[in-house]
């Protein structure tokens, strides 16, 4: 419900398990936030013993599964007990991690746990792999303080899932283990949308903002063509404004891209309104829009193609191929982008592309020459270190050490002049830190 018009997802969507697979990722740096609350205590929910190829062969045969009792305690260590036993709280999935004895009989224990579970006086090591997992719940489980629930662990071969149900109170009898089937994505919108695509869509200020800036769209406007993967957007518009017929392009000629479109559209009764035109936007024709010049290019811009953020400027470059379906004075939505940078310091991501060198008697070197990043000093005299990754920064510790500049802006509303462009940019930062930069953020606004 975007202030007050309603979109309705498929029956497909909302029953779905969703992906079989968990989140590994820095949960520790949600402590200080209101995103994460433990509503229990850790358990131990499996052993392995991989020393021991009996027992190995046991877990490859067939999925197993595990389970153990826990009680709903709501004391949460960072702001003390958060509920009574009469409030409810939802419970939305299980935070797991491993520990490795490296050798029988010692006490060298190399733990992937979070830092709330480690002694305070011990110094964790900085991970970018092995970390913690996430695993979410297809639905959210009510649980309140003096609960007891089951947590069931499985795995096959490939696969770690986790499912909780509520003990029986009578008799303090635990749920008996019975198999539960590895969950796999049924809707399409797990396999089209990207994890951090499912939460943009699911982000209600963005969403409204998007409602607050269509409902300023004309009612003069009577053909919109929206450009990009597939999206809420141009169910939307149409929804805004009964009388536009919406055409989305399927920009990545995917199929799932086609068939998730279609599925939304039904479920919002818009057959009709919004035509899912199934062909590259590049080789769009006037009779793909009913021989209706069009009056509003709609975008987020989103590409499922896209790894970097300026990927998405294909909208760009897309938009000055289709001018001749574009009515003279087409409104163009978004209008204007920005590539933004600030400079940072990293207090261990860092490391990533740091030599490793010589580390008890074993000498990496060689390893060193693929990850560590070399400076290279291009005709102009200017040094480059390399192609840019994506990463989600919010995981990592870090100090910004100026204010972010726009060093690139483009306008929408108007045509590139040749199918290819180049530009470039760039900013002076001032800072007072005296911590060294040792990384470069960059984003769209």
């Amino acid at each position: 419900d975007v202030t007050k018009t309603q979109l309705v997802l498929p029956e497909l969507m909302t029953s779905c398990s969703g992906p079989p697979c968990g989140y590994d990722l820095h949960v520790e740096r949600l402590w200080d936030t209101d995103d994460i609350t433990l509503l229990s205590d850790p358990v131990l929910i499996q052993t392995f013993e991989m020393d021991s190829m009996k027992d190995l062969e046991q877990y490859v045969e067939r999925p197993q599964r595990a389970s153990s009792v826990v009680d709903v305690t709501a004391a949460s260590r960072k702001s003390g007990p958060v509920s009574s036993a009469s409030t409810v709280s939802p419970c939305h999935g299980v935070v797991f991690w491993w520990d490795l004895l490296m050798h029988r009989g010692t006490d060298i224990i190399l733990s992937m746990a979070p830092s709330w579970q480690r002694d305070s006086k011990e110094k964790p090591q900085w991970r970018e792999h092995w970390m913690p997992v996430v695993f979410l719940l297809p639905e959210a489980l009510e649980v309140k303080q003096g609960d007891q629930l089951t947590v069931g662990f499985s795995h096959d071969d490939y696969s770690i899932w986790f499912d909780i149900t509520k003990t029986p109170v009578s008799g303090g009898d635990v749920t008996p283990i019975v198999q539960v089937e590895r969950p796999i994505c049924s809707c399409r919108a797990h396999i089209t949308w990207t994890r951090e695509k499912c939460s943009d869509l699911n982000n209600a200020e963005k969403l409204t903002g998007w409602a607050n800036v269509l409902r300023k769209v004309p009612a003069s406007v009577k053909t919109c063509l929206y450009l990009g993967g597939a999206s809420y957007l141009p169910l939307l518009c149409a929804t805004l404004h009964p009388h536009m017929t919406v055409y989305a392009a399927n920009v990545s000629a995917s199929v799932a891209n086609s068939r998730l479109m279609a599925e939304l559209i039904e479920s919002n009764n818009l057959t009709g309104r919004v035509r899912w035109v199934d062909k590259p936007a590049s080789t769009l024709q006037l009779s793909d829009v009913n021989n209706q010049q069009v009056d509003l290019l709609l975008a987020e811009p989103y590409f499922s193609t896209s790894i970097l953020p300026w990927h998405d400027l294909a909208f760009m470059f897309l938009k000055s191929s289709l001018r001749e379906l574009l009515s003279e004075n087409c409104l163009v939505l978004p209008q204007r982008a920005a590539v933004m940078a600030a400079p940072v310091y990293f207090t261990d991501f860092w490391k990533m592309r740091a030599a490793v060198g010589t580390v008890c008697g074993f000498d990496l070197s060689e390893f060193d020459t693929y990850t560590e990043t070399t400076p290279a000093r291009g005709e102009d005299g200017r040094v480059s270190y390399g192609d840019a990754e994506c990463f989600g920064v919010w995981e990592f510790e870090s100090y910004l050490l100026a204010r972010p500049q726009a060093i690139m802006s483009f306008d929408f509303t108007q045509h590139l002049a040749t199918s290819t462009a180049v530009e470039q940019g760039s900013a002076t930062f001032s800072t007072n830190s005296a911590k060294p930069c040792n990384a470069v953020l960059f984003w769209m606004d």
